[in-house]
């Protein structure tokens, strides 16, 4: 695929993870995601972006920079728990000259839907799904994956560890970054696995 337009019968339109497809469908696009993309499109050190930006989506800026992606006819983006993917579509915006939607869940009616994510709840209500499943389901022992980029995800980690642990629970926490292999550690995670049992 390219930047350029392959088909004038078909429309595109870009969005992310969480983002509802039936939005682009509505409106008779075809959607794609814009989402990690492969090894090879995570070239944001050659375009300057910066290194704490999200693996994520400087993977997406480096797809598109590579040229995988269809030509967009739209981009859309929601509000809800992360800056970045609004913060890349605007980039585009501005190179492609192209509508740029972004979507105030919390006014919106399909808000219910992606707002039932525990992830992007308040962190009590986070604990507090966490303390239900493992009383639910007799849990002894959590593992959770930490994406190092993710300054959302992550914020909270500490905190929910700490809870967990006062009450006996073991915390298995295991680092990397979903786009960039150069993260993982081979011995943190053999320590951590070990540490675990």
């Amino acid at each position: 695929m390219t930047n350029e337009r392959i088909d004038d019968r078909v429309r595109f339109g870009w969005l992310y993870s969480s983002t509802p497809l039936e939005i682009l469908a509505a409106a008779g696009l075809t959607p794609v995601r814009m989402d990690a993309g492969s090894e090879e499109s995570y070239t944001a050190d050659r375009m300057e972006y910066a290194v704490d930006t999200c693996s994520a989506h400087r993977a997406a800026l480096g797809a598109e920079e590579l040229g995988l992606y269809p030509h967009a006819d739209l981009l859309i983006s929601t509000t809800h728990f992360c800056d970045g993917k609004p913060k890349c579509n605007e980039i585009f915006k501005e190179k492609y000259e192209i509508p740029f939607h972004l979507i105030d869940i919390p006014l919106r009616s399909i808000a219910e839907w992606i707002l039932d994510s525990r992830f992007i709840r308040p962190v009590e209500e986070r604990l507090k799904a966490i303390l239900d499943w493992i009383e639910d389901f007799q849990i002894d022992g959590v593992v959770s994956f930490t994406h190092l980029p993710c300054r959302q995800g992550n914020g909270a980690l500490y905190w929910i560890k700490e809870h967990l642990t006062e009450k006996g629970i073991v915390f298995m926490d295991l680092q990397a970054d979903i786009c960039d292999p150069s993260t993982f550690s081979q011995n943190n995670t053999r320590m951590a696995i070990e540490d675990y049992n």
